[in-house]
């Protein structure tokens, strides 16, 4: 112990002095530091320089940002449905915008938990995944982990190429960088959702809701916006439409991480987790309103760039009524079906096999099965198999069995003489059993014929429905806008018109007794009627509604065609109309369009008001471009009106439209049917309402013995009324215009006969391949 009380330790030895030339270890340490440490710093400010240099060297070629708030991507023209609905788009890139508050909170939530869970804490560029990602790649030798944040994967989307390489990923950060020093986080997401791909040619999560949900976006659930999150990352590999179980297990992992950052409940997690992913598109049929929709293109394309209409996001308000489009394009389809049936079986099957004899029948896919099967709807089958009494028919993943009692329109006695194994046919579901895959089908066959059908609003002009054919994806000619065909009988109506603007009354008596005119080349033209029928004299109001030929072209003749004529043209008929005798009868030809809003110039009481199908076109931004303004003539006196709803509603009572009785309501209306029965016609109105049907073929050809606009045209208006009817069961026509005269039977004469005029005396225009326009 020494002096101060403090004993060392015993074991304990002074180290040896260093020798001379030796260094201290722990110096020696020191120093390999320090030199370590300046390499690094030298390391560092090497790099850090040739980044800087890289930066301003790269920064020289990018663009600015600071005007990204005025940045506008692609965006759809919407066509709206006078209920607001949609009923078309026009667009580069399938695209709707939203604001911030219309983005779901689980959405948000999702996005941030599988693609950049630290974007509301670093400035565009996230450093600890750059440096995670650096040693992940490194270490396996291939870059198998990215670090892009959401501002990255913006900056990439809005301003650069989808290259890979170091310089894009360099310009990535240093856009990213500048955008987060402009924008706010929540601008930025917004920007990012609107933006992003979401496969199968939507952009914007909007979009993408719609596509892959058929809803709104902010009616998306939990499930539904992680699944959109899963899909960012590689839209086309994620798509559950391309692989249902691969887009599962990325949803499911989107679930977990949500989970495992706090954004949801582990009950929550599970309950998704326990939901399908969407595996069939949405059912949306692309040909509704087709022809309306095209109607529409056309005139934005005489009024607006093409960048407007397909990039601007216009929004255009149509008149156009869901219901009643839908009714009218049934009931044109099924009435030229039910005429098409009457002509019997063509026997124009495809048959897969004839084309490759190896061909596997079980797993032959067609076009029409990637759509939900309804009753009543008509589809293409596949035959399996055929017997004398049945035959099997593959529809998608359901078999169908058709029997000898749905062949019978056919006339055939056995099924094996219209069906063959490998065919491919037309059926009717008549029954549809989901759990056992089964249905039963009743033979059908695609239609020769075509039709249109056009309604419009009396009071307003708007035209409610329109239909131009009878298949838009093989036809794209408008027969209701472009074809012109000869009026037949419902041209009559102004003969009869011109007379009672002329003083003569509905009860004046005319002469039906065969006559010849001499006309002034000389030629005679000899008018006859129907099944060559005469009556002797008979009243104008009977003429009318019994459509007799030979007193109304006498009547022509009394007041003089060319005075037809201009009667026509204040009801806005514009087609050429031929000063001949035959005129009387509907020789001239007129489109449907013309001669539908010509007869609502009756029941809207002398007032034409020019058919519409716009009401407005807004831009993006709810600015109104246009607006529709009616343009209403005063055509005829009331009481004048009001009399020819009175015999046009006698057409109906006793004449040739007869069969709209069946109605019980206040309807009137006019049949038309031309020479060789090549033209079907019928146009009627209620107090409210006025619908025009023709049928016929594009390239003009009888359509067969009797085909009469009463028993063809009429029966597709009938069925249509019922649905209009449905709403509007109450409407009723003025007292005045009762009918008021009922004639004794003729016992020689058929109830709702038709008639036919005579051939026009100049020659008939044919629809060519030039007069149809592009798609």
């Amino acid at each position: 112990m020494n002096q101060d009380g403090y004993q060392p330790r015993t074991n304990h030895q002074s180290p040896p002095p260093a020798s001379a030339g030796q260094v201290d270890p722990p110096r020696r340490n020191r120093r390999m530091v320090l030199r370590i440490f300046y390499f690094l710093l030298l390391v560092m400010s090497v790099s850090g320089g040739i980044l800087v240099g890289l930066t301003f060297a790269y920064m020289v070629d990018l663009p600015e940002v600071e005007g990204l708030e005025d940045y506008q991507p692609s965006v759809v023209t919407e066509i709206l449905a006078d209920n607001g609905t949609p009923i078309g788009q026009f667009y580069v890139e399938r695209r709707k915008l939203v604001s911030p508050r219309e983005i779901p909170k689980h959405f948000h939530n999702a996005v941030i938990a599988i693609e950049d869970k630290h974007f509301y804490s670093h400035f565009g560029v996230d450093l600890g995944q750059v440096l995670k990602s650096a040693l992940a790649n490194l270490m396996a030798g291939r870059v198998v982990r990215g670090f892009s944040t959401i501002t990255m994967q913006l900056s990439k989307q809005l301003y650069l190429t989808p290259e890979i390489s170091v310089s894009r990923k360099i310009k990535e950060m240093i856009l990213a960088t500048q955008i987060e020093k402009n924008y706010s986080k929540e601008s930025i997401f917004t920007m990012y959702a609107n933006k992003i791909p979401f496969a199968h040619g939507n952009y914007g999560v909007a979009s993408a809701a719609e596509f892959y949900f058929n809803k709104p976006l902010i009616e998306l659930d939990l499930a539904e916006c992680a699944m959109l999150a899963a899909i960012i990352r590689t839209p086309e590999r994620y798509s559950p439409f391309n692989n249902p179980e691969r887009a599962m297990t990325r949803r499911n992992l989107v679930l977990r991480v949500m989970h495992q950052e706090g954004y949801i409940s582990k009950e929550e997690m599970k309950a998704a987790m326990e939901k399908p992913v969407p595996t069939v598109r949405p059912e949306k049929d692309s040909t509704f309103a087709a022809y309306y929709v095209e109607t529409v293109r056309q005139y934005l394309q005489q009024q607006y760039s093409s960048k407007q209409i397909f990039s601007q996001g216009l929004r255009v308000y149509t008149t156009l009524n869901r219901d009643l489009q839908a009714a009218a394009e049934r009931s044109l389809q099924e009435g030229l079906r039910i005429y098409d049936k009457r002509r019997g079986w063509r026997n124009e099957l495809e048959n897969v096999l004839q084309e490759d004899a190896t061909t596997d029948l079980a797993t032959y896919p067609h076009p029409d099965w990637k759509k939900r099967f309804r009753v009543g709807q008509v589809i293409t089958g596949l035959v399996m198999a055929a017997e004398a009494d049945t035959a099997v028919v593959r529809i998608g993943d359901y078999q169908a069995d058709l029997d000898r009692d749905s062949i019978k329109w056919t006339k055939k006695r056995r099924v094996t003489d219209l069906l063959k194994r490998g065919d491919l046919a037309h059926f009717r579901i008549s029954a549809l059993d989901e759990k056992e895959k089964s249905m039963t089908v009743e033979l059908e066959q695609y239609p020769e014929v075509q039709g249109a059908f056009l309604a419009v609003e009396n009071k307003t002009g708007a035209i409610l429905a329109m239909v131009g054919g009878y298949d838009w994806e093989r036809n794209k000619f408008n027969c209701a806008t472009q074809a012109r065909r000869q009026t037949g009988s419902i041209f009559k109506p102004f003969v009869y018109l011109t007379a009672l603007l002329q003083g003569m009354s509905l009860d004046d008596t005319l002469l039906d007794e065969p006559f010849t005119i001499v006309l002034s080349n000389n030629e005679e033209y000899a008018p006859r009627n129907f099944k060559g029928k005469y009556r002797g004299e008979i009243t104008m109001r009977e003429a009318l509604a019994k459509s007799i030929n030979v007193p109304t072209v006498r009547l022509g003749m009394q007041v003089g065609i060319p005075n037809i004529i201009h009667v026509a043209r204040k009801f806005g008929i514009e087609s050429t109309i031929y000063p001949y005798p035959s005129t009387a009868l509907g020789a001239s030809e007129i489109s449907l369009m013309e001669m539908v809003s010509a007869f609502s110039v009756f029941p809207n009481e002398g007032l034409r008001v020019e058919p519409f199908f716009i009401r407005r076109i807004e831009d993006i931004y709810g600015n109104v471009l246009e607006e529709h303004t009616p343009v209403i003539h005063e055509v005829i006196p009331t009481e004048t009106a009001h009399q020819m709803i009175t015999v046009m509603r006698e057409v109906v009572s006793y004449g040739t439209s007869v069969r709209a009785k069946s109605l019980k309501a206040h309807v009137a209306g006019k049949t038309g049917t031309d020479n060789d029965y090549t033209n079907a016609w019928f146009i009627g109105y209620t107090p409210s309402i006025t619908a025009g049907v023709w049928a016929g073929y594009l390239q003009e050809k009888t359509l067969g013995d009797d085909e009469t606009g009463a028993r063809l045209a009429l029966p597709i208006w009938i069925d249509f009324m019922k649905t209009y009817l449905e709403d509007h069961p109450d409407e009723t026509f003025p007292e005045d215009t009762d009918p008021t005269f009922v004639p004794p039977r003729r016992d020689d004469e058929e109830e709702g006969e038709e008639t036919a005029p005579e051939i026009p005396l100049h020659r008939k225009r044919k629809i060519i391949e030039e007069d149809i326009l592009p798609c």
